[in-house]
């Protein structure tokens, strides 16, 4: 009978307990909060608590994403040392998430809100400020080091795909700088994919004629000067001699005392001229092609072609390498 009677009550008590009910999963990756679960084996995610006391919606702010939320931080002792609202014009705080913009504790923990969340981050303090000495943001003394922050944040907006800017070429035509090294490009090279500039034949007797060849760096026949006192041009290779239009309408090298050209550069037109008025006349190169006679002529009739439009380059000694 003694035994019947155990065996009854043993039957009574796991029926009881049969019926109670576990109303949240266990910690098993770090600690749950209210109304938050951690489902993630990142050990670091595992000290971070969350407490999330306004939902929003949507998925979680994603990484890669753009997250828009303004915050409040607190030492343990309730001393508040940084809030949005009073710092940076009270704009909010706007980052890309994982992209190591803020501090480890943000990468992580706002990985687990969406947006319109209203929560408390509990983070340790090498997740934070770690042993940095750190001034406040809102003012007062330096935040001690080794502080464990508690940050009361709202998500404003998540997982907007970052807006990428344009980067376009930088401009390379530009002035003639008085006594600066510089290569003299024709436009047409864009069509042949080389790189053609204005060039000396390197002897012979003068006139020197100046060609359109490939493009040799720190080769001195084809490294040019603007004198502005004179409204020259001379090449590194002939200091002496002078750019000027010859006879028949080709380009070449003078002698100073030849009274040489005066050129002028024009940016808008990216054309290399003599500036005068309606006489204005532009050198031009025959064809984009290495080892091309360079001519000149009216720039009403020429300057719109490619290959009678310039643009500079300044020797790279003149940029500290």
């Amino acid at each position: 009978m003694k035994n019947i009677a155990i065996s009854s009550a043993v039957a009574a008590l796991i029926s009881s307990t049969s019926a109670i009910k576990v109303s949240a999963g266990p910690d098993v990756f770090g600690p749950n909060g209210q109304d938050y679960q951690n489902d993630s084996a990142t050990y670091d995610l595992s000290r971070i608590g969350i407490d999330v006391y306004n939902k929003g919606s949507g998925d979680k702010c994603s990484t890669g994403d753009w997250v828009t939320l303004s915050y409040q931080a607190y030492l343990k002792d309730g001393r508040q040392v940084e809030n949005t609202g009073d710092q940076n014009d009270g704009r909010d705080l706007v980052i890309s998430l994982g992209a190591s913009e803020t501090f480890k504790c943000f990468e992580l923990g706002l990985g687990q809100l969406k947006q319109g969340d209203k929560a408390k981050l509990h983070c340790p303090y090498d997740l934070a400020y770690g042993n940095a000495y750190t001034w406040p943001g809102v003012g007062g003394e330096p935040i001690p080091l080794h502080s464990d922050i508690d940050y009361d944040v709202q998500i404003k907006e998540c997982n907007k795909v970052p807006e990428r800017t344009a980067y376009f070429t930088q401009p390379v035509t530009t002035t003639m700088q008085p006594g600066v090294c510089m290569y003299m490009h024709v436009f047409a090279e864009d069509d042949v994919e080389h790189k053609l500039v204005l060039s000396a034949v390197d002897n012979g007797p003068t006139p020197l004629n100046v060609l359109i060849e490939e493009q040799v760096v720190d080769d001195k026949s084809q490294q040019f000067f603007y004198d502005d006192s004179d409204k020259t041009i001379y090449n590194a290779a002939h200091p002496d001699l002078r750019l000027s239009e010859l006879p028949g309408g080709e380009v070449g090298l003078v002698p100073l005392t030849s009274n040489p050209t005066k050129w002028y550069y024009d940016p808008k037109t990216s054309g290399l001229t003599t500036g005068e008025l309606s006489l204005t006349e532009v050198i031009f190169a025959q064809r984009a092609h290495d080892d091309t006679t360079v001519k000149y002529g009216l720039q009403s009739s020429f300057g719109g072609l490619n290959t009678a439009k310039w643009r500079i380059e300044y020797c790279r000694q003149y940029f500290g390498s």
